[in-house]
């Protein structure tokens, strides 16, 4: 893991990120490649096992800031079965994270000439984080949020969301001890109140 673009006075025009270097069991994408190569039989297998032995991975994760523009919504055309709204999303990758998408790409062409890799294989696009978040953002206006900063829910006393839903956004890092130490908060609520009630 690389996270030395976290911080920097480039902050104030692209967001920071963190980089991984994957080396893990690259079997899968091995055999992908090695076939969409035209390998068969026994080079096949002898391509698979070099590919697997000599693949590394690069991938980011990279700040966003929120947008209030960016939501997810209740549909008013589109339902289940049961008469229940689908969700309709709007989502516009900001061009702070954008950029730092593309700064991103130029580290990355940079390790792999560091490496002395060959046959380079780029994803097209962005992806989204492996933790989703927002939705039901933390904050202390029922106007621009749905729960408080002990994640109780703005218009249900008694309705407590202890997910990474009440992020507004996140930063490069993993937020699963994030989304713990909210559980833990909503579960000391939790025990007081019952305790007092």
């Amino acid at each position: 893991m690389i996270d030395n673009f976290r911080d920097g006075d480039w902050r104030n025009e692209r967001g920071a990120y963190l980089v991984h270097m994957v080396d893990d069991n690259q079997v899968d994408l091995a055999t992908q490649l090695a076939i969409s190569k035209g390998y068969v039989g026994r080079d096949l297998e002898e391509q698979i096992r070099y590919l697997a032995s000599h693949t590394v991975r690069l991938f980011s994760h990279n700040e966003a800031l929120p947008d209030p523009d960016n939501r997810l919504t209740l549909s008013k055309t589109n339902k289940d079965i049961l008469g229940i709204p689908h969700p309709d999303v709007y989502y516009k990758l900001p061009e702070y994270t954008v950029k730092s998408c593309d700064h991103t790409r130029k580290v990355f062409k940079e390790l792999i000439g560091l490496m002395h890799g060959t046959d380079e294989q780029w994803t097209p696009g962005y992806f989204p984080q492996d933790h989703p978040s927002g939705s039901t953002i933390m904050g202390t206006d029922p106007k621009d949020s749905v729960v408080d900063g002990h994640c109780r829910t703005h218009d249900h006393e008694n309705l407590f969301i202890a997910s990474s839903s009440v992020f507004s956004t996140v930063g490069t890092g993993n937020i699963t001890l994030t989304v713990a130490a909210l559980a833990l908060r909503v579960a000391d609520t939790l025990k007081k109140e019952l305790l007092h009630a």
